[in-house]
């Protein structure tokens, strides 16, 4: 198998293994912001188009001054209209800290400079209102308070939390998570053993850009959370459900299905290296072993390489396909007809695979078998049929190396006749490549899987149209 081995990283929020919640999104959701829309001002111009999306909306309109000072230290009685109105635009904002903020614009806190021993009283606090030629005109509390239509407690809340933090802006502290801090250690020590996996791309989907990784097939996430738990000290173990999110909206893991067709080369290499006790030896089967990677690594090289100049076509054959398929049990110990299918794939390992690169050879036994000039025919009438490019130098194609069908001397007979005597005049040269042995996934095997997949949910196939 090609070498996709890779140790486990984050993924994308979109594509982890389990979807994380977006509210944002939910109908219901939509349909409460919207509730919060306030209509668009009209009488001012440059509040005009204007569409106060606040979810603090006020509970009524702003009120004129009706206390009447007119003193130095309070000047209510010279505040206009659009004072009032330019004051109101704190319910634009569609937060509470842009809120706080816009208070903290008017308002001027102090320590009070009489303290009365009987009184809670220890600040002073100044109310002021912009006026239209830009100064701004101290006014009394009530006034302040019916201009903005919001109480006094939140007033003093925001400047006395302005005062104590030594002239800070304010922030939002409401609600949040407070248990990530707390959790957050156990979080990144899972996380580290997580990464600590190395796993594989799929194997009927070699593509880089490709998320999923999957770890080995005896390993689930019940298990890993007991690996876990014992190379842990006690204040690092984790709950289950807590291991189990952490992989699910971290990470895009997944957990293949036992293996059926591996290299032999390679399985015996691997358990030689497990019983070898002798260093000089070992040493020997490594490097062995590692020649072998890198051939089937220069193939696999070799099969996604892309040149204007060359054209990569890949032929196999499927494994038959019993016919007709029912679950009657008559039929299941009844000789049946084998279903034969041949494809030829255009492109290199890195196309995707549509309608206008596959094409496909079918027949049953009892019109031809599956031999070395069915195979031959089949390749040839491609060839014929095939439009190939201009600028097309090199011919390679890839298959694997199954002497009854595609490894013979037939073969190269035909791809001669047909490079000498029908193939366009700007091709110079056919490459035939046979993989290693074991290691032969082409794009037709991409193919087949798609179509076995598809098989496995149709449970009554009676004919080849099916």
């Amino acid at each position: 198998m090609e070498d996709l081995m890779k140790f486990v990283r984050k993924c994308d929020p979109k594509e982890t293994r389990k979807r994380s919640v977006n509210r944002a999104t939910w109908k219901r959701e939509i349909l409460r912001q919207k509730r919060f829309l306030i209509h668009p001002l009209k009488s001012a111009s440059t509040l005009a188009r204007m569409v106060l999306c606040s979810r603090y909306k006020p509970s009524s309109l702003p009120q004129f001054p009706q206390c009447g000072h007119n003193q130095k230290a309070f000047r209510c009685s010279e505040i206009s209209c659009q004072d009032i109105r330019k004051l109101y635009k704190i319910h634009t904002c569609d937060t509470k800290v842009k809120q706080d903020c816009f208070i903290l614009k008017y308002c001027n806190i102090s320590e009070a400079k009489t303290l009365n021993p009987n009184s809670k009283r220890k600040v002073a606090i100044k109310y002021s209102i912009l006026s239209k030629s830009g100064t701004k005109i101290p006014v009394c509390q009530k006034t302040f308070m019916r201009a903005l239509i919001i109480k006094k407690d939140r007033i003093q809340g925001v400047m006395n939390r302005f005062l104590s933090s030594g002239g800070q802006m304010p922030e939002e502290k409401r609600g949040g998570d407070r248990k990530r801090e707390k959790y957050e250690a156990k979080r990144l020590s899972v996380e580290w053993f997580i990464e600590s996996f190395q796993g594989q791309e799929s194997h009927y989907c070699r593509s880089k850009s490709a998320n999923r990784i999957y770890l080995d097939s005896g390993l689930t996430i019940r298990k890993m959370w007991r690996m876990y738990n014992a190379a842990r000290d006690e204040d690092l173990k984790v709950k289950q459900s807590f291991f189990r999110h952490v992989i699910n909206t971290k990470y895009n893991i997944g957990f293949g299905n036992p293996r059926t067709d591996v290299c032999s080369t390679c399985i015996e290499l691997s358990e030689r290296i497990k019983t070898e006790k002798d260093a000089s030896k070992k040493n020997v089967l490594m490097v062995e072993k590692r020649i072998h990677r890198l051939k089937y690594k220069a193939f696999y090289a070799i099969l996604q390489e892309e040149n204007e100049n060359l054209q990569t076509i890949s032929f196999n054959c499927q494994k038959n396909q019993a016919m007709p398929k029912v679950p009657d049990q008559y039929a299941y110990y009844s000789r049946q007809i084998n279903f034969y299918h041949f494809a030829i794939v255009v492109g290199n390992s890195k196309a995707k695979l549509n309608k206008n690169n596959i094409n496909s050879y079918y027949w049953d036994e009892t019109s031809h078998c599956k031999g070395s000039n069915e195979i031959i025919s089949a390749v040839y009438d491609f060839l014929k049929n095939f439009e190939f490019g201009d600028t097309i130098k090199i011919l390679r194609i890839v298959s694997d190396g199954c002497a009854g069908q595609n490894k013979n001397t037939g073969m190269i007979t035909m791809l001669g006749k047909w490079l000498y005597t029908e193939a366009p005049t700007n091709i110079k040269k056919i490459e035939l490549i046979f993989p290693v042995v074991g290691h032969s996934f082409i794009p037709p095997d991409r193919l087949f899987a798609r179509i076995e997949k598809t098989l496995k949910t149709k449970e009554v196939i009676i004919s080849p149209s099916e």
